[in-house]
């Protein structure tokens, strides 16, 4: 199959617009990635040499989006420590007083992008907490940058539903 009538609306460029817990993020840099985490089960039958169809099954599905930022927002930093808590005042933000616990780390990361026809593509992550480090590096000639790693979990209602939905426009 070749190029044909509908392949300028499966094109997407440039890195699209992000939010997390309906709120933008800023400027991002590099690549917003979308990955999902996935291991799969086979049973080992004895005399077969690999993997038989049909009897293997998904054990683990973990969606990530993995973005890095521009701007040194507060809120963002807090987005990145689970259970930190954000202060602003009329000059200045302090991220302080972390939280330990479970309950209520978690916001929706959502990715919008458009094709090169206009339609929309949009990756939501949902419940998503921040994994990995936070570093970032400050230098002389370069901005400083950090990276977030957001998770997605599972609702403990709907434990078998993937904590995440890929909307893409087709008309």
């Amino acid at each position: 199959m070749g190029v044909t009538a509908t392949t300028p609306r499966r094109i997407y460029l440039g890195a699209g617009d992000l939010t997390v817990g309906a709120a933008p993020v800023g400027a991002t840099l590099e690549n917003i990635a979308f990955r999902l985490e996935m291991e799969q089960y086979f049973p080992k039958f004895n005399g077969v040499l690999g993997d038989v169809e049909d009897t293997g099954f998904i054990t683990r599905l973990v969606p990530h989006l993995v973005v890095t930022f521009g701007e040194l927002i507060g809120a963002n930093l807090v987005w990145a420590i689970p259970g930190a808590v954000l202060a602003s005042g009329v000059s200045s933000e302090v991220i302080s007083d972390f939280v330990p616990g479970c309950k209520g780390l978690g916001n929706d990361v959502i990715w919008t992008g458009m094709d090169c026809d206009g339609h929309h593509i949009v990756i939501t992550v949902f419940n998503a907490i921040a994994t990995g480090n936070l570093e970032m590096e400050f230098s002389d000639d370069e901005i400083t940058t950090y990276t977030i790693d957001y998770r997605g979990t599972y609702d403990p209602a709907n434990p078998t539903v993937a904590p995440f939905s890929i909307v893409i426009d087709i008309a």
